[in-house]
């Protein structure tokens, strides 16, 4: 052929699914839109036991020969739930609840074994530097909500903290030589839990005592809603409800928005507010003039409360509060941002 098919992969492998997605162009050298999907599917992370393992279940889905016959993918992104070290190996702790954090995963893994010759060039990122990287690739007309509006710089840097099963973060920065912006992996969700009220103080008391911790991620996070709902029935003397985490969790959130549950309102309150105050910490530290994002599984679903609180919230700093409101702030409304930010990493990769 005269033109060759170029295919990257991308994947985007969590606690509980590997999302993988296969994507080609005809096209002599092309941009990332000229892109189409040839294939994609979603895989239970729990169901492998190693990194190659799954690439190579999905290869087969796609009718790519596995051993190597011929047909090639010029190159693979892998965000996964844990640190990366140098774009080359996960080197975060063995999480239960997160079966890839035991795979010890290395790019060289893609390379070996079954995979020989399919995969020309791999990197592995950590999720939410699959994240930010997503979001320089989204349509900030249908994909983005302005919660703060004010006037952004393309090229500046920008700060994301998602909230979800977790709380991710990760900054960029704009590289001049490579025209384009470059995601730096971080860990401040994991940062300690500061409390600015009365309400935040007895909630943080509560949490040490039951866990002897308190991250940001105690409070900010899906699982954080549920923790600050059972605080709440703790103050009144009422018994918590006997449900998972993550039944809680969606069933407080639809109490709230539907006006049903002052308590539950009250919960996605304080989260939403212990969520701007990270904001604020977060522009401090990198003076985002490109932007803060709010992605993140609970972004799409908190949206109109999101716009209620956050907006006000976020510039109510008594010190730095009119820096802060030069900064815009956005939330994401695609929750498959970091899949978007995998295939991104794969297309600067084929074009090294």
């Amino acid at each position: 052929r005269n033109q060759p098919t170029m295919r990257v992969l991308a994947g985007d492998i969590g606690g509980t699914n590997a999302r993988l997605q296969l994507w080609k162009c005809d096209s002599p050298n092309p941009s990332i839109s000229e892109f189409t999907l040839e294939h994609g599917r979603v895989f239970p992370s729990k169901d492998f036991k190693s990194l190659g393992s799954l690439v190579e279940a999905f290869l087969k889905d796609c009718s790519i020969p596995v051993p190597f016959a011929g047909e090639v993918v010029e190159a693979a992104c892998i965000a996964v739930c844990g640190p990366v070290e140098n774009e080359d190996r996960m080197c975060g702790p063995v999480l239960p609840e997160q079966p890839p954090t035991q795979w010890n995963a290395q790019k060289s893994d893609l390379f070996t074994g079954n995979l020989a010759g399919v995969i020309q060039r791999a990197v592995l990122i950590n999720d939410f530097v699959g994240v930010g990287l997503g979001l320089t690739a989204l349509d900030r007309e249908k994909e983005m909500a302005a919660l703060h509006d004010v006037p952004r710089n393309p090229q500046g840097p920008i700060a994301c903290v998602g909230a979800g099963t977790g709380l991710g973060a990760v900054y960029l920065t704009y590289n001049q030589a490579q025209q384009h912006h470059v995601a730096w992996a971080s860990e401040g969700g994991m940062t300690e839990f500061c409390p600015r009220t009365e309400e935040e103080w007895q909630l943080r008391q509560y949490l040490f005592q039951r866990d002897g911790h308190v991250t940001v991620e105690g409070v900010v996070s899906g699982p954080g809603i549920a923790n600050t709902y059972r605080f709440l029935l703790h103050q009144r003397g009422e018994p918590a409800p006997e449900q998972s985490e993550e039944k809680l969790e969606k069933w407080v959130v639809a109490q709230a928005l539907s006006g049903a549950d002052a308590t539950c309102l009250r919960a996605v309150d304080i989260m939403l507010r212990a969520w701007a105050a990270k904001c604020r910490d977060t522009a401090l530290s990198f003076l985002p003039s490109g932007g803060v994002y709010l992605a993140g599984g609970l972004a799409p679903r908190l949206l109109p409360r999101m716009r209620a609180i956050m907006a006000e919230a976020y510039g109510a700093d008594p010190v730095m509060g009119a820096l802060i409101r030069t900064f815009p702030l956005y939330a994401v409304l695609n929750d498959d941002v970091g899949l978007l930010g995998a295939r991104v990493r794969a297309f600067y990769l084929a074009r090294e």
